[in-house]
């Protein structure tokens, strides 16, 4: 009577991605032996399974599709100009494997985890590490890039942009930003309270609108140094720079769920071309009978009539040159499931990209990378009927 234990998930595992148990047990040769797993997701309702061993006497068992059930993103508020918990974008797992024979339970186990939203690609799950994604005892680890974006040392921003972070706080109370103008010249500093449970995700706009609600709007050449602390001792810091992108052209902001779970953005600002596309229903009704008796019509009477009308926009956005190294970033817009286009008012509006294929110029042959997007909005707009 005995099982054992050979691996589980890390103590904060991707959603997404494999989240496999492996046990076994010496008694697999009993008649009626199986394996009683039981899921418990957040505390709540336990979800069970009989499992029969393997041909080899193991239990291999992911909960995976079962977990990222109980992952949303109905937390995202973008006019949010507060620190706020990410509720749903994690979630406590408990998993208790038993061993069943002779008619009863005998030896029980218990793993543990956090799951949250990501779901990184083949290769990085295999060296996955998360020390890499979650705040430790010196440091808060934001699910971003370094330094926030496309790893460069010095991190530009329209001045319109809004800028999110998502992390564990990791003891942490408070987000500090010191905003300078171009001058370096200190204009004030906002505080954003950071709610007080751990193991949970929070997230926060540390760009454009919360810096207009405190009363700072950014101008070309200004900067933001952030602080992420408790107290006096800071567990995060970076700097950003707000840049004007001059631009003949309508500028429009793409912001986008990385694979890691923070929300990335990326500037179209060059030409750009909107379709309208539309789907009428109609029906063709008998002509109207005019008082004189006869069956006729008149001129501006019309037989076809519309019933409804749907119509869908797209959108065509263009970058302007970027590098092989952004272009690379942005393969995670190409496929990621939540999309939004900020426009010059800092609306966002969900979309879908139309193209089914990306073509990856790395510039060996051509120095000049650019990158086209189809948008299709995801708001089906109607009319009123023709009838």
């Amino acid at each position: 009577m005995a099982l054992t234990y050979y691996s589980s998930p890390q103590a904060y595992t991707p959603a997404y991605n494999d989240q496999t148990i492996v046990y076994s047990s010496n008694q697999v040769a009993v008649a009626d032996f199986k394996y009683i797993v039981l899921v418990q997701i957040n505390g709540g309702i336990t979800i069970g399974n009989d499992i029969l061993p393997r041909p080899d006497g193991y239990l291999v068992y992911d909960p995976r599709e079962i977990v990222q059930n109980y992952i949303t993103r109905d937390y995202f508020n973008p006019t949010s100009v507060t620190c706020e918990y990410a509720y749903g974008k994690s979630c406590s797992v408990v998993i208790t494997v038993r061993e069943y024979y002779s008619g009863v339970v005998q030896t029980t186990s218990n793993v543990s985890y956090i799951a949250f939203d990501a779901c990184l690609n083949d290769d990085d799950f295999r060296a996955y590490n998360y020390l890499n994604y979650v705040s430790a005892s010196t440091n808060v680890k934001l699910l971003s890039s370094v330094n926030l974006e496309y790893n460069n040392p010095e991190i530009l921003a329209d001045v319109k942009n809004d800028i999110w972070i998502h992390f564990f706080r990791n003891n942490c109370t408070s987000i500090k930003l010191r905003v300078y103008n171009q001058l370096a010249v200190l204009q004030g500093t906002i505080t954003l309270s950071i709610p007080t449970t751990n193991n949970f995700i929070y997230y926060a706009n540390i760009g454009y609108k919360t810096l207009v609600s405190n009363g700072y709007t950014p101008l070309d050449g200004w900067y933001v140094e952030v602080a992420i602390l408790n107290s006096t001792t800071v567990y995060y810091s970076s700097t950003y720079t707000f840049t004007d992108l001059h631009t003949k052209y309508d500028k429009y902001t793409v912001q986008y769920l990385k694979r890691n779970g923070n929300i990335q953005r990326f500037n179209f600002e060059m030409i750009s071309s909107i379709t309208l596309n539309k789907k009428d229903n109609t029906v063709r009704l008998n002509p109207k009978r005019l008082n004189s008796g006869t069956y006729s019509s008149n001129s501006w009477d019309a037989e076809v009539k519309t019933v409804s009308t749907k119509s869908t926009k797209q959108i065509v956005l263009n970058t302007n040159w970027i590098t092989p190294e952004q272009l690379d970033a942005l393969e995670e817009l190409w496929d990621s499931p939540v999309k939004w286009i900020v426009d010059s008012n800092n609306v966002y509006k969900s979309f879908t990209l139309t193209d089914s294929s990306m073509s990856m110029n790395k510039g060996f042959t051509d120095p000049l990378i650019s990158m086209k997007i189809t948008c299709e909005y995801d708001v089906q707009e109607t009319r009123q009927r023709g009838l």
